[in-house]
Formats: C-alpha cells, structure tokens, sequence
C-alpha cells in the first residue's frame, strides 16, 4: 500500500508510477494498487490506471466508484481549481463530484503525464496559478488514449510519463500552449 501526502507530493507520485510500472518496472503484486490518503483508500486498477474503489478506514467493505467519465461528474469548463481546492479534495474522506476528479487528477492523472503532475505541483506550490476545468481537459485521459503515440499506451514502463511533446492531439497542444502562457513551466 502506498501512503499518499499532498504536503510529500512529488514523493507520492512517484512512489504511486512506481506501483503502477509508469517508467519504472512495476512496484506490486497483483493487478491493483492501494493508496492511503488519511482516513481513505482508493483502489486503482492497474490495467488502465483508473480509481475503481475506495473506502473509509473504519469501513470493512469497499465502495465501488461507477466507471464513467469527467463530463458524467457534473463539472462545468469554467470550474476553477486551484492548490487550496486539491488540498481540500484530497481531504475529503469520500469524495464524489468535483472533489473526486480532483482526487483523479492529483493522482492516476498526474502517475500518467508529467505534465499534469507539474500543474498540480505549481498550483499546490504556488496559490496565485490557478486554471479552469476546460483548460485542464484536454490533457486528462481521453487525450492520454486517443491522441498520445501508442508506446505510451502500450509500453508505459518504458516510455514513462508523457511529457507536453509526447501530446499530439492539436486541442492538447493548444491546451499546454495556453497554460505555458498563463505562468505554469511546462516541459
């Protein structure tokens, strides 16, 4: 089980790739990773990198989240997320909604494109950078499926996290562009 800590970030993601076998040789046995977050465990499925269940410490059972997408969470494109926001997320002892895709977002996303990651880093770091949820949709996983080079999807261990080049899809080029010019460094 991993044990993550929005104020150990970098250290979290990284321990969190490592489980999953984003850059590195996976970090596990069996097809899923446990992470701790407080009170809670989130259940990722290794295959594709999804949260598929959480649960409260104190719960002997686990919750199931029903698969669905972002645009199924009832977030609007002009949502506004920032560090403080993801802090509080991340806080949450059951998140649902908004507070669940920020979940999403600080963790599998960030394991799967160092871009995200570097996003979150600098608005947790840095309270004046914030984006809206359009701004950040681009770059979250149906850009990582669709739009990426297959080697990402296929070989992950070997290939790592994607980096702003490794987008091909022109939305999520734009995308990067657009957050590059509003304060964020991005590779």
């Amino acid at each position: 089980m991993i044990v993550f800590s929005i104020k150990r970030y970098k250290s979290s993601v990284s321990l969190l790739r490592q489980a999953l076998g984003v850059g590195v040789p996976a970090n596990r046995d069996g097809d899923v990773v446990d992470v701790q977050n407080g009170t809670t465990t989130f259940r990722f499925n290794v295959k594709d990198l999804y949260l598929t269940h959480m649960k409260l410490d104190t719960d002997p059972d686990w919750r199931e989240i029903k698969r669905h997408n972002y645009s199924q969470m009832g977030i609007q494109d002009d949502f506004l997320i920032s560090g403080g926001k993801i802090r509080s997320a991340t806080g949450v002892p059951i998140p649902s909604g908004t507070h669940l895709a920020l979940v999403i977002v600080a963790t599998a996303e960030a394991a799967r494109s160092q871009v995200v990651y570097k996003i979150v880093q600098q608005m947790l770091q840095t309270p004046a950078l914030k984006l809206t949820w359009g701004q950040l949709k681009p770059l979250l996983i149906g850009s990582w499926i669709l739009n990426t080079q297959e080697n990402h999807k296929r070989r992950p261990i070997s290939y790592g996290a994607l980096r702003s080049r490794d987008y091909y899809n022109a939305e999520a080029v734009n995308a990067i562009n657009a957050i590059r010019a509003t304060g964020f460094h991005l590779d």
